[in-house]
């Protein structure tokens, strides 16, 4: 900056001797002049400075959001983990998902899975006693023949559609899966 500022003195000065008339306002002039552009790269120097301590700050927040990120997805895949382990009979549904629209049986999927399963279609979703139909599926094909029986229950409204895995070699049924809201 001092070399910048003394270029600019050193121009103005072999301007003023080559000027035929120079009077102590021209020199007062030209000195507020130079004082002027070495204040506006001063302030340009703490603004490029301010900048780079935003950047870092921001970088630091964005590092931060990661990490969060991070331990969600880690928190995510223990509780799926947890979920699907045969220790705790669980099972999560798959396949169709929330806001599918249904016109023939689907093809169900579940973590584990399984071809023999139970499955429940409710207006609500609860599953309430009495609200619900339940029905027992060996195969797809006994899917295929018994949806007539959901979508009949459903009517036009959405329906919720959860299952209960059952694994006939352990002779166990799972608890009840997550369900999801389709349309017909």
């Amino acid at each position: 900056m001092k070399k910048i500022i003394a270029l600019i003195s050193l121009t103005f000065f072999v301007n003023m001797l080559l000027a035929e008339d120079i009077t102590y306002t021209d020199f007062t002039t030209m000195q507020d002049n130079i004082n002027s552009v070495g204040l506006i790269v001063v302030k340009q120097q703490e603004l490029v400075s301010d900048l780079s301590n935003d950047i870092g700050l921001m970088a630091e927040e964005i590092g931060k959001m990661a990490d969060r990120i991070v331990s969600t997805e880690e928190i995510l895949s223990q509780t799926l983990t947890t979920l699907t382990s045969s220790q705790n009979n669980a099972v999560v549904l798959t396949s169709p998902s929330d806001g599918d629209k249904l016109s023939d049986a689907p093809t169900i999927s579940m973590i584990p899975s399984s071809a023999t399963y139970l499955i429940f279609a409710s207006a609500e979703p609860t599953f309430n006693t009495g609200a619900t139909l339940s029905l027992y599926i060996s195969n797809n094909s006994t899917l295929e023949s018994k949806w007539s029986q959901v979508s009949e229950f459903c009517g036009s409204t959405a329906c919720y559609l959860s299952i209960k895995r059952i694994d006939g070699t352990n002779n166990t049924i799972s608890t009840i899966s997550n369900s999801v809201k389709v349309s017909f």
